[in-house]
């Protein structure tokens, strides 16, 4: 983004260049000299989130190496348009690599192509996009990509809601199966639960809103949260403390469905509950002004048995209530 080429430069700053490189950081091998040399060309091109394919332009043959289509400059494209305001556009695409049509519907990760080198492309690459308008080559809009990867220091960063750097590397999240299927709560689902020799039984549900919920009938306890295929995590909490569905609510506030360990997932929980009581009523009065006490939650995967057929995973998960900058308390859990 913001670079140097022409398709990126002014109203056209925001858009995103993505390529393929090895551990030498490398787009290509050999001599580099076909387009096939490329690690990037011909590999499947995914359709971004939710949506309808908009446009289809296939139009241009791939250009040989350090060749440009200055006439044809965005090459072949797909817009899909995602029904929120927002449209992306993908282009440089392989002739005749479309494996949808215009007007399909496509789920995020549906294959819609192939990456290419046609159009001002002088080597395999994928142009990506955002825009508030349907046109090819319309003014780019800042978006940001809910999660992905990112090398820092040699080291895998997870990023949430932020854009990838120039000449940064960057990865997809790939969500553990047997995660998925541990946290996926669908309504009618009943959990049996034993706590300090009790027995409790929760079930999932959705509110007029569609909100998924666990309720505690036993406790009068409920507990909303949401799992978006990257990440499990809780949005709110009603009822008591002392009920056990409390205890899951903030063991489990927010996980990363991946089975890459030491990756560190941080947020706040909410002062409802965790609050000290003594100052619970000062902090209520002084809220519009300034937060005194914050709850900071951590949570890492620290164990897994085989990163590619997980039977068995561990999750560390750490609170700490912060007053007035001092740490008072400290709880940590182990999720299995």
């Amino acid at each position: 983004m913001d670079g140097q080429s022409i398709t990126h430069l002014g109203d056209w700053g925001k858009a995103l260049d993505f390529v393929i490189t090895d551990e030498g950081e490398s787009t290509c091998f050999g001599r580099c000299e076909q387009k096939e040399d490329f690690y990037c060309y011909n590999k499947p091109v995914l359709a971004p989130a939710d949506g309808y394919v908009y446009t289809i332009s296939n139009i241009a043959g791939d250009n040989e190496i350090n060749q440009v289509d200055t006439r044809k400059n965005w090459g072949n494209t797909i817009i899909i348009n995602h029904l929120n305001g927002l449209y992306t556009q993908i282009s440089h695409l392989k002739k005749d690599s479309f494996k949808v049509r215009t007007g399909d519907f496509v789920t995020k990760g549906t294959v819609v192509a192939a990456c290419g080198n046609s159009g001002r492309s002088p080597e395999p690459h994928l142009h990506f996009q955002v825009q508030l308008t349907p046109e090819i080559g319309a003014v780019t809009y800042p978006y940001p990509i809910g999660y992905f990867f990112e090398k820092e220091k040699e080291k895998q960063v997870l990023r949430i809601g932020e854009v990838p750097q120039e000449n940064s590397t960057a990865w997809n999240v790939v969500a553990s199966g047997l995660l998925l299927d541990a946290f996926e709560v669908k309504p009618g689902k009943r959990l049996r639960v034993k706590y300090n020799g009790e027995d409790f039984l929760w079930a999932v549900a959705t509110d007029a809103y569609n909100k998924t919920y666990i309720h505690c009938r036993k406790t009068k306890s409920t507990a909303y949260l949401e799992n978006d295929g990257t990440m499990f995590y809780f949005t709110d909490f009603e009822g008591k403390k002392s009920s056990p569905l409390y205890l899951f609510y903030r063991s489990c506030f927010k996980l990363l469905l991946s089975s890459e360990k030491e990756i560190p997932v941080k947020d706040f929980v909410p002062l409802t509950k965790e609050h000290p009581a003594g100052t619970r009523w000062i902090q209520d009065l002084l809220a519009p002004f300034v937060i005194f006490t914050r709850i900071k939650y951590r949570s890492e995967l620290v164990e897994v048995d085989n990163m590619h057929f997980p039977e068995k995973v561990v999750y560390l998960t750490q609170t700490n209530t912060v007053s007035f900058h001092f740490k008072n308390r400290r709880k940590e859990t182990s999720v299995r």
